[in-house]
């Protein structure tokens, strides 16, 4: 059995233990059947790396019976096989008309890993999932904290298996779950993000450290690399290299 194969049904095998769900105020489903998804990036990544990056969960327009979760296993499945480099902020069309990775929210992330990391094509090696898995075109549709608590079954084991230095977490909802699961109880001074009120936080313990940063469908990075420079500092530098 391939890598690959095993991370699709090792998502399968615990999604499928959790009951049905409450993944608009007042529907239920099982959450398989829920419009969403779990990983942006290839099953390849889901080994041992020094980086991950959730997202709060998926957005878009709902179309409940074209992007079912388990549906969204199978393709990503697929994608990963014709290509293990495979990553959602490159390789899908998020906005019609236009091309692969040309939506705002993949262009700021991408511009975000270059500063991180000089290079955006090392976004491509880490693993990227969601602290809920449940699409809505706002998080305020979803009972956010309920799911977060749903799909921790899954994003635990994948934390497990990346066993990550740096977890970087879009928005404070995210920053807070992460924090709490793991037990980041030491904070660093935050940083200014240079946007209204906006503060860039890190948590960590003697493991791991989780930088949570604005939801970057509001926020760039772009013109603020000094923002980025701090963030690097505050955590004693960054690698986000793969390890056996």
């Amino acid at each position: 059995m391939s890598h690959c194969e095993e991370v699709r049904d090792k998502l399968l095998e615990l999604l499928k233990e959790i009951r049905e769900v409450e993944y608009r105020r007042g529907k239920k489903k099982h959450i398989l059947d829920c419009p969403g998804g779990v990983l942006y990036s290839s099953y390849e990544t889901v080994k041992s790396g020094d980086c991950m990056i959730f997202g709060l969960n998926p957005r878009g327009d709902i179309n409940e019976e074209n992007c079912k979760i388990k549906k969204d296993i199978e393709e990503v499945y697929k994608k990963s096989l014709r290509n293990p480099n495979w990553n959602a902020f490159f390789d899908e069309v998020w906005d019609e008309g236009k091309k692969p990775g040309e939506s705002r929210l993949q262009l700021r992330m991408r511009c975000f890993a270059k500063l991180l990391m000089e290079e955006e094509e090392k976004l491509r090696s880490i693993c990227c999932s969601n602290i809920v898995f449940v699409q809505s075109e706002n998080v305020k549709q979803i009972p956010f904290e309920d799911l977060a608590e749903t799909c921790w079954k899954v994003n635990e084991w994948l934390i497990k298996e990346v066993r990550p230095k740096y977890i970087f977490v879009f928005g404070k909802p995210g920053y807070q779950f992460l924090k709490k699961k793991l037990s980041a109880n030491k904070e660093k001074e935050p940083i200014n993000a240079k946007w209204g009120r906006w503060t860039i936080e890190i948590a960590y313990n003697d493991k791991v450290y989780i930088i949570g940063i604005p939801h970057l469908s509001r926020y760039t990075f772009e013109d603020r690399k000094e923002v980025v420079n701090q963030i690097k500092e505050k955590i004693g530098g960054l690698t986000c290299s793969r390890r056996s």
